[in-house]
């Protein structure tokens, strides 16, 4: 799901073409995220368990903060990410914290990930229609400009014909003077 998670976020935020460096971090993240599946399946349980903590708890705060940084460039697919991640991002820290001995073993403290990935998915869910619907909107002005431009070489062309007719008219008349 973290995996899932960044590959998602790298193509929402555009990350590979905006901040290259910050994407290499994330490609990090995912290795490390396949080291720990390694882990997990050679049977070091705790280990991988511990680490999954640790690098989900930093991945979260690294999206976290590349979501703030593009928020503030006025960037709005981030602005709903930064919000949704924000949710998730304090389901994980319950959850860590819970892990750690922090905060008891209680309905909230055992589903925090699940509930922050329920708002998380909802928000995301409302960014993406959001997108779609700014991708439609500029489409339709991208059509109706070109359809301007189409009608303002229709009526160019209207017009040199105009003149051609016209042309050919006085030569006609001069030629029939003529003979």
């Amino acid at each position: 799901a973290n995996i899932a998670t960044i590959l998602f976020a790298r193509v929402f935020l555009k990350i590979p073409q905006r901040t290259p460096v910050f994407d290499k971090v994330l490609v990090g993240f995912i290795v490390l995220y396949g080291a720990i599946l390694l882990l997990t399946l050679f049977g070091l349980y705790n280990v991988s368990y511990i680490l999954t903590d640790v690098i989900s708890f930093l991945c979260s705060f690294a999206l976290w903060g590349i979501a703030i940084k593009y928020t503030e460039l006025g960037d709005r697919p981030a602005k709903f990410f930064l919000i949704s991640w924000s949710f998730f991002l304090l389901s994980i820290i319950v959850h860590v914290i819970r892990d750690f001995g922090g905060l008891p073993y209680n309905f909230l403290t055992n589903n925090s990930i699940l509930i922050g990935s329920a708002v998380e998915i909802a928000l995301l869910s409302f960014a993406l229609a959001d997108t779609i619907n700014q991708y439609r909107a500029e489409k339709e002005q991208s059509q109706a400009r070109a359809l301007e431009v189409s009608r303002e070489q229709e009526q160019l062309v209207k017009n040199q014909n105009a003149i051609l007719e016209e042309r050919i008219q006085e030569r006609t008349s001069k030629l029939q003077t003529l003979n």
